[in-house]
């Protein structure tokens, strides 16, 4: 780095120090964390892409910058800030929100009825909540949510998805009850044998509304699961195709059906030997055992069969 001046004479850098050095031919400021002190006003600066380098604090231009970590916490305070400057812009008069009660760690649901913005005023908006109680707050200061269109639409018998955040799915459930006054004014009953009933607070509560079209096909899927056979039934299912499989193989056999050769195209060579042509095509994937037939017996009509060459082995069947 070349000098340009700007240090500060009588200042001592710690170990450890978040600095931004200027680099003049870039022409931009590159951040670092001072590494050892060199002698008085020479210090060792590994920077953050990487580069270490030397700098002088009385000729180079340095200045202190903050930890990577405050800064992101920093920057995070900021989105943070902004997010919940954009809500406090949308609210008007009639917004419905549910303002959070940190000693009794429940949100409640309410609607503003005045706001007041003038300089001096602390407490410049109104909330009337839903059991009745009213307050003046500041919102600015105040943990609070908007509550959607489609939680305030929400009525007795409606369907709903509610949102597991621990299981990663959506639990079915119906709203049997709404009693506006409590912290929880939603009472659900879950599809799901063994879960019951629940209160919660859709407001602030993730959840989807479930039209119609999903409760006709999830009645769809709950007929064919009991359609479906089961895990025991479809192994029994299985062992008896395989046995079934066996006797035709074991039949062919006995009837005296010569083995089959499976030829690759290109060398000619024998890839494999089928006791019958019904295993060779369905271990090669053909769907009609004739084509295979028709390339071993050279009747002109296949020349191949699932991509290879077929013919009959001159091995005697054991």
């Amino acid at each position: 780095m070349s000098s340009c001046g700007g240090g500060t004479t009588n200042t001592i850098l710690e170990i450890g120090t978040r600095i931004s050095c200027f680099w003049p031919d870039d022409e931009q400021w590159y951040k670092g964390t001072v590494a050892k002190q060199l002698d008085g006003d020479r210090f060792w600066i590994k920077y953050d892409d990487g580069d270490e380098e030397e700098i002088n604090i009385k000729k180079d231009k340095w200045k202190t910058s903050n930890h990577p970590e405050e800064e992101e916490i920093k920057a995070n305070d900021g989105r943070m800030e902004r997010s919940k400057q954009a809500r406090i812009d949308k609210l008007e008069l009639g917004s419905r929100i549910a303002v959070y009660f940190p000693h009794e760690e429940e949100y409640y649901a309410g609607t503003i009825t005045e706001i007041k913005v003038t300089p001096k005023c602390s407490s410049p908006h109104r909330i009337n909540y839903d059991d009745g109680d009213e307050e003046l707050t500041d919102l600015r200061q105040r943990k609070f949510k908007l509550i959607t269109k489609k939680s305030g639409l929400l009525k007795v018998g409606s369907r709903v998805a509610i949102c597991n955040r621990i299981r990663k799915k959506n639990d079915h459930a119906t709203v049997v009850k709404i009693e506006p006054e409590r912290a929880k004014p939603h009472k659900v009953k879950y599809d799901k044998e063994g879960r019951g009933e629940e209160w919660l607070n859709l407001h602030v509560h993730s959840f989807l509304n479930m039209p119609v079209e999903w409760d006709e096909k999830k009645r769809k899927e709950e007929l064919e699961d009991l359609e479906r056979p089961c895990k025991t039934c479809r192994r029994q299912a299985q062992l008896q195709s395989n046995k079934e499989a066996e006797a035709v193989v074991c039949q062919e056999n006995k009837k005296g059906h010569r083995k089959i050769d499976q030829l690759c195209l290109k060398t000619g060579r024998v890839i494999a030997t089928f006791d019958t042509i019904s295993a060779a095509a369905k271990a090669v994937g053909v769907s009609k055992n004739r084509r295979i037939s028709n390339c071993c017996n050279d009747r002109g009509f296949n020349k191949t069969a699932g991509g290879f060459g077929w013919r009959f082995s001159k091995e005697e069947r054991t």
